[in-house]
């Protein structure tokens, strides 16, 4: 597949032009996440897609997460309902996204929403979200992965971000942060297999952390 004349492997024939997530960190440390995911299909008849979220994983500390993970929604680029399903897969939550009597080619746009919960950690004196905000299941490249985090005001103390495949220590990713939002953009492709992890550090005074231990 040739994207603004530079060639990109795309074994499945198609592309994920763009990857947003808007990620919204309330006080109780329940997250809501709403993802767009704007595919191209080019000429292939497809279904729709599949939508694989990591919720048992170890946070770059080595606790285990074992997150509480709830459907909201799928839409498509008017805001109309998708059919879909879900599944959990080891440790993901598979979301097949589609009309099994219908295909669609070209350029789609897929809006999922959903929350999370027992997601964040602490580590340390300060909390911290940790999350891969693409998954790394996806068979076709993405082109660009951004990510958008609001916490509760002033709260957010550092950033950081990998890209790559599972447990990659690689920074091809560029971030900034202030106060209540951290921003994360991908600087390179996403090849197949690969994704983007980002880690929020909070100060754990201003969220109302449970109790219970996470490891």
């Amino acid at each position: 597949v040739t994207i603004g004349g530079k060639k990109v492997a795309a074994a499945e024939g198609w592309v994920i032009d763009n990857f947003t997530s808007e990620i919204e960190i309330n006080k109780n440390t329940a997250v809501k996440i709403k993802e767009t995911i704007n595919a191209d299909f080019a000429n292939l008849q497809k279904h729709g897609i599949y939508r694989a979220i990591p919720v048992k994983y170890k946070d770059r500390y080595g606790n285990n997460l074992d997150i509480r993970f709830e459907l909201l929604s799928v839409t498509d680029e008017k805001g109309r309902t998708v059919n879909y399903s879900q599944a959990q897969e080891g440790n993901n939550i598979k979301i097949k996204i589609g009309d099994a009597e219908r295909t669609v080619s070209g350029k789609q746009t897929y809006t999922i929403s959903y929350r999370v919960q027992r997601v964040i950690t602490q580590p340390n004196k300060d909390a911290e979200f940790y999350w891969n905000v693409t998954g790394n299941e996806w068979e076709a490249p993405i082109l660009i992965a951004r990510a958008i985090v609001k916490a509760p005001g002033g709260s957010i103390k550092d950033a950081i971000c990998f890209s790559g495949g599972y447990g990659s220590k690689e920074q091809q990713c560029d971030h900034n942060y202030q106060g209540d939002m951290a921003k994360f953009t991908t600087s390179g492709i996403l090849e197949s297999g690969s994704g983007l992890t980002i880690g929020v550090a909070m100060d754990s005074a201003k969220l109302d952390l449970p109790s219970m231990t996470q490891k």
